[in-house]
Parts: structure tokens; C-alpha cells; sequence
């Protein structure tokens, strides 16, 4: 469709004088009709009406106000992980081997679902286009480990380059964690195989507030937040200072609690649990290696009033964490659109307008690629015409009401005397 006819159909009599926000557009220059996005911040949700509702791309040209067809895209992973089935299962002594018949798509890692605690395993990875094949190809060592006689996690996750084999072998050899005298080795140890999306296909994250305010309260390290209305949470990532070694395992609990409640019900709370560990230890050789510092959190109470939100790390009787910063995160949201080739801004801050409907966001390919645009700073729009409240008409004429109800009552005042008159006297 061309650019002319989007536009076109995008015409609703807007002026930019509807709206109190404006954030300009700033893009690299290129030929109109050129698929263009930026990345939507916190801010924009906070400020704009539920849903971006009432979020419009404005261009100007000769005086001419143009609405810009949108449409708006969120990071998600491609695919969902898979389960591979085990194949050829077998050990012998310390060693265990088996086959994994692998989804057709790309990969790049695997997590291996193991039995057992306290134990470390080198695990050997070779891609393989046939169960049958005697030779296959390398795709890396990779070391697991339980630690929980140390009350430092597990990892069972393995790392490999962007592959498409139909299968890989995997061969195990396990020997026991650091501190423990033996471990014993069994195919009963794997109980499955996970094939998360590759890394191409995993989604990606966008900040939308930050807190280096870290408070310790009786063995609980705490971060706070003030959350405005509208803000999507999806995950609660932490920094660590640069240079702070410790290995650790804690259990993070997340609060969020709205300010203000609908009618008569409670606010809305919310809790959620994680954990967050790094492992960084070498023995025999080998190196143990694990960092897992971000936690799903999918906050709703947030979403229509704006929310208290607590993340708790639980320390027990562990020294605290030297955590430089805690995050809360969105999943990255894209505006996308067709270069118009003039001048372009997006407003926003007008409750009354409902979604906009664009047939761009119909036919809208996100895996093509786009030139890369981006949001200037938010500013209030100078050129903003607040409504005019007309007050109801009783309101407008409450004078003009209360002098005509007054002269009511005394003309029918005065007639009620004058028919007393009249009743009182002699027939």
C-alpha cells in the first residue's frame, strides 16, 4: 500500500493543539516509504492514557498537520521451548550418554533436566545429522554442578553455538561437588532435555525505573519504588558493584501494592517469588560457572493506578549482597511506521481520544528490517488548547433561575392571599 494511501486513511481532523505532550521525532534520512521504529519508554506509558490510547504520530509539512499511521510491537520470544526426547540412554561407571532428537528451528543452548544433588559433570555436546553418524561435530564442553551441601544452586544449562542439527550426543561425566566424598552416577539421573529459543529469538528489555537506595532491614536487603499508573513490569533485574566476587544463592520476594482502591475493594496487591544465585569456582581444572540476577515478575496491580513496589532480597544470616542497583523492566516496545519524509513528532495527553485504528498495523512485517529512529526529550506542547469546561445550563443561570423562582413564589403567594380574601368573605 503506499505511503500516500496510509496517510490518507490515517486523516481524522486532529490538530496539535488536542494534545499536552510532545516528544519530536529525530530519524536518519531516508527515502519515504522506509520502515522506521524507536523504542517506547517508561515515561510515554506513565503520561499517556491507558494502553497508549491516545498516542499520535503528527507530521507537519507547509503548514499542514498529517497523522502518521503507527503500529506497535513488543519483544517476545520467537518460539516457545521445547522438549527433546532422550534417545540411547546409557552409563557405564561415572559416565552417562544419550541421544537427543532436537525441534527443527535454531538453538543455542540446551537445559538439561538432572536428578541428584551435590555433584559437578562435564557435559560434551556433538552435533550429530544422524543417530547413526560415528562422526559428528564438536559444539563445546560445558560444566554442570549442584551445590546445595553449599547453599549455592545448581546449573544444568549448556551454551552452544547457533546450531540446526537434527540431534546431539551428549555424553556426561559426573564426579562430586567440592566438600563431598562421592557421588554415584546413574541414567536414571536424566530425566529430560529443554530447548529454549534461540538467542536471536529471546526477548529483549527496556528500564523503566532504577533504585540504588538499597536498605537493610534485620538480614532482608530492600529496594523501593513509586510506580506511576499505566507502566508495564515484566522483570526486576540487579546490578552487582563491579568487582564483588561472592558466590551466593538468595530468595527475592516481590511487593506491589496500588495506591488506590475501585469503589469500595481493597487495593490491589500482588506477590511474587524468585531467586537469584552466581556461582564463580574452580576446581580440579574446571571451572563452575553460573549468574542468574533477573526474576520474572509480571506486576498487574500497576497497570491502572499507580503502585508502591517493595523487592526484598533474603539474606538469612549471609552478609548482604554488594548490589549496585536494582531494575524494574518492561519488555522492549517498539512505534513503528513508513518514513514520511517531513517533519514528525508524537503527541500524546488527550484522555478523551479512543485507540487509533490503522491498516499499517495490519499488514506490518516486524521481522523486516527498519532504520533505526528515536524519541527526543518529552516537553509539554506548546501549542496546547485546554478544553473549555461549558458548565450545565443551571449552573451558567443560577441568577437569572433564582430571581424567576422567587417571583413564582410571590405571585403565587399573592394569589393564595387574595383567594383567602375571597373565601372569607359573606356569600
Amino acid at each position: 500500500m503506499a505511503v500516500a494511501a496510509l496517510l490518507h486513511s490515517a486523516t481524522s481532523g486532529l490538530e496539535r493543539a488536542d494534545f499536552q505532550y510532545r516528544r519530536d521525532v529525530v530519524e536518519p534520512v531516508v527515502a519515504p516509504g522506509t520502515q522506521s521504529c524507536m523504542v517506547l519508554n517508561g515515561t510515554l506509558y506513565a503520561d499517556a492514557a491507558p494502553a497508549l490510547a491516545d498516542v499520535r504520530l503528527l507530521g507537519v509539512q507547509d503548514g499542514w498537520t498529517q497523522e502518521i499511521p503507527y503500529a506497535l510491537t513488543i519483544s517476545e520470544t520467537g518460539v516457545a521451548s521445547d522438549l527433546a526426547a532422550v534417545l540411547h540412554l546409557r552409563g557405564k561407571r561415572q559416565t552417562v550418554s544419550f541421544d537427543l532428537a532436537m525441534p527443527d528451528r535454531p538453538y543455542s543452548g540446551l537445559v538439561l533436566q538432572l536428578g541428584g544433588k551435590n555433584f559437578r559433570a562435564t557435559a560434551k555436546v556433538t552435533g550429530l545429522n544422524r543417530p547413526s553418524d560415528e562422526n559428528g561435530t564438536a559444539l563445546g564442553t560445558t560444566t554442570l554442578f549442584d551445590l546445595s551441601g553449599q547453599k549455592l544452586g545448581r546449573s544444568t544449562a549448556l551454551a552452544l553455538p547457533e546450531s540446526r542439527f537434527a540431534y546431539l550426543h551428549v555424553e556426561l561425566v559426573f564426579a562430586p561437588a567440592p566438600g563431598q566424598a562421592r557421588f554415584e552416577a546413574s541414567p536414571t539421573l536424566v530425566e529430560g532435555a529443554l530447548v529454549p529459543p534461540s538467542r536471536e529469538a529471546q526477548a529483549l528489555y527496556t528500564p523503566v525505573a532504577e533504585t540504588s537506595a538499597i536498605v537493610e532491614h534485620g538480614g532482608v536487603s530492600v529496594a523501593e519504588f513509586a510506580l506511576p499508573a499505566h507502566v508495564p513490569v515484566e522483570r526486576v533485574r540487579f546490578l552487582l558493584t563491579p568487582g564483588y566476587t561472592a558466590n551466593f544463592s538468595r530468595p527475592v520476594r516481590i511487593l506491589a501494592q496500588a495506591e488506590h482502591a475501585n469503589g469500595r475493594e481493597e487495593p490491589a496487591r500482588e506477590e511474587l517469588d524468585g531467586e537469584i544465585a552466581r556461582v564463580h569456582i574452580a576446581q580440579a581444572g574446571e571451572r563452575l560457572q553460573e549468574s542468574s540476577l533477573s526474576v520474572p515478575a509480571l506486576l498487574a496491580s500497576n497497570l491502572q493506578s499507580a503502585a508502591k513496589v517493595r523487592v526484598a532480597v533474603e539474606n538469612g544470616d549471609e552478609p548482604p549482597l554488594a548490589i549496585q542497583s536494582v531494575q524494574l523492566e518492561m519488555r522492549q516496545r517498539k512505534l513503528c511506521f513508513l518514513a514520511p519524509g517531513m517533519y514528525m513528532a508524537l503527541y500524546f495527553g488527550a484522555d478523551r481520544l479512543k485507540p487509533p485504528n490503522y491498516d499499517l498495523s495490519r499488514i506490518f512485517q516486524p521481522g523486516q528490517v527498519a532504520a533505526v529512529a528515536r524519541l527526543g526529550p518529552q516537553m509539554a506542547n506548546p501549542a496546547y488548547l485546554a478544553p473549555v469546561k461549558v458548565k450545565p445550563f443551571m449552573q451558567r443561570h443560577s441568577r437569572l433561575l433564582y430571581g424567576a423562582f422567587t417571583g413564582l413564589l410571590v405571585v403565587l403567594g399573592s394569589f393564595l392571599w387574595r383567594a383567602a380574601r375571597e373565601a372569607e368573605r359573606p356569600t
